[in-house]
């Protein structure tokens, strides 16, 4: 029998939910009744899609951490707008189930404090599903930095571009882009948050460092957004390294891309979502040179979606199992949702303050 699990959102059209249901059940987990709507019906739908009677399919998520107990579940997935990872996570927390959580943790750094005390204190793993974490190639990137294949590390480089919200369709009932640049659920920012996330990640997880200072200008191209859909953010590391973030979901840009460089006084390493198994080495007066490290795994690619990103999920997925049975095992967890959230919070403060130097 593998990990019994819950989950709350993923209903019916949300393809993260999808993602993350196709990845547990390669990695042995197994989904036994989820919240996947605050509307029943749509929730039973979904119970019924996944497999489950339609009774499995809940309507609100504390009746559903209620019965956890009850239906041997061990562990609990939220795949929900931000606002309500904070209140689950805690909940689940205390009724002695381990967390999978969508990035960013939460919307606050305190919130995010808090998570990580009860895990602590419950004995249980927060898992943050930051899916670049997954894939082989960024851990062999980031095995290779922590050997001193680039010496010193220097300049680090992020860029994470999406189009999506080119033009302003949150006000044409486009509901994920609509909860997105809404305050109330998505927090404090919106790219900054959503993707930003997602690159200072990288750059902590590959460089092994965390920034000290960040300057940040946080901005919307769209009129009327009330939360940023771009990110320019520079970043000063302890020991004089210095990085540059750019984030946009907001530019014409053929769907997106996705990459870093860093680069140190002997060497560099360089990444990019176009070919997600390649990891480009470059030497100091000499030729770059390409390595190919695949992302093992039982999924099948996606139609629109980058090579090996469902087997990335998985193997997230498999760490998570690993963890959950005991095992001394790595994964993006809730002490990465704080850094997260410190870095958000600071990025807000930063840009509000013309882009002055605040500490992270």
């Amino acid at each position: 029998m593998g990990i019994r699990y819950v989950m709350v959102g993923g209903g019916p059209g949300a393809l993260i939910g999808e993602a993350h249901r196709l990845a547990a059940r390669a990695s042995g987990f197994e989904l036994v009744a989820g919240a996947f709507s605050s509307d029943l019906e749509r929730s039973r739908s979904q119970a019924e899609k996944s497999g489950l009677a339609a009774g499995a399919g809940y309507g609100d998520w504390p009746a559903l951490i209620s019965d956890a107990g009850r239906l041997g579940a061990e562990a609990i997935v939220i795949v929900t707008p931000n606002h309500l990872h904070a209140p689950i996570a805690l909940a689940a927390l205390e009724a002695g189930l381990h967390v999978i959580c969508d990035k960013p943790l939460c919307t606050s750094a305190g919130d995010a404090r808090a998570i990580v005390k009860a895990a602590m204190r419950a004995e249980r793993i927060v898992g943050l599903t930051h899916t670049y974490a997954g894939y082989a190639s960024i851990a062999e990137a980031a095995r290779r930095v922590r050997a001193g294949a680039i010496g010193r590390p220097r300049l680090i480089l992020g860029h994470y571009i999406q189009d999506w919200l080119t033009k302003p369709i949150e006000r044409e009932g486009v509901g994920m882009a609509a909860w997105r640049l809404d305050p109330a659920r998505s927090g404090p920012a919106g790219a900054a948050a959503d993707i930003g996330t997602h690159a200072y990640h990288m750059a902590g997880m590959v460089s092994g460092m965390a920034a000290a200072e960040l300057s940040a200008e946080l901005s919307s191209f769209v009129e009327g957004r009330r939360l940023d859909d771009t990110a320019l953010v520079r970043l000063r590391y302890p020991g004089g390294a210095r990085g540059v973030l750019t984030i946009s979901q907001a530019v014409a840009s053929s769907g997106g891309s996705v990459r870093f460089e860093i680069m140190g006084d002997e060497g560099g390493i360089g990444w990019r979502l176009e070919r997600p198994h390649d990891l480009t080495l470059m030497k100091l007066g000499g030729p770059a040179e390409v390595v190919t490290v695949e992302t093992p795994g039982p999924l099948p690619e996606v139609p629109g979606a980058p090579a090996g990103f469902l087997n990335a999920f998985a193997a997230l997925y498999g760490r998570y199992a690993a963890a959950i049975g005991g095992a001394s095992t790595w994964h993006p967890d809730a002490r990465d949702g704080l850094e997260g959230m410190k870095f958000i919070e600071a990025a807000v403060r930063s840009s509000a303050a013309d882009g002055a130097w605040t500490q992270v």
